[in-house]
């Protein structure tokens, strides 16, 4: 009874993650300019080239999980980035399901339709078995 959840679940959260990351990473370039102003009245330096660079990163790991494309590994970069999110602007209840989404997508994994798994061999090969299996 619990598989079916097990396996869709995952899919489930890739694209919570999508609806509720989308908007944040693109308003680092739609308002690029109200943004660096944000950072730098937070007393961050050069706060347009870490404007920049948060949004290239919110866009890669929206577009890793969409895809299912080392989604581990997008997800542990997306919970980096909410916690700095949270530590510059303060936490709000989209930062906080992202962060539970990315943390059970850590877990879980990005589930079916995931075009490239690279961290399942890591996780799921017992200690000793050589790489041949």
């Amino acid at each position: 009874p619990g598989q079916p959840i097990q396996r869709w679940m995952p899919l489930g959260l890739r694209f919570l993650v999508v609806a509720l990351a989308a908007g944040p990473a693109s308003q680092h370039f739609l308002d690029f300019s109200q943004q660096a102003a944000f950072y730098t009245g937070q007393g961050l330096p050069d706060s347009n080239l870490l404007v920049g660079l948060q949004g290239v990163a919110e866009a890669l790991v929206v577009l890793l999980i969409l895809i299912g494309a080392s989604g581990r590994a997008a997800a542990v970069l997306g919970l980096s980035l909410a916690a700095i999110d949270q530590a510059i602007a303060g936490p709000t209840l989209t930062q906080t399901v992202l962060m539970v989404a990315y943390t059970a997508i850590l877990f879980a994994g990005t589930g079916p339709f995931s075009l490239w798994t690279p961290e399942d061999k890591l996780i799921f090969r017992p200690l000793g078995e050589s790489r041949e299996s």
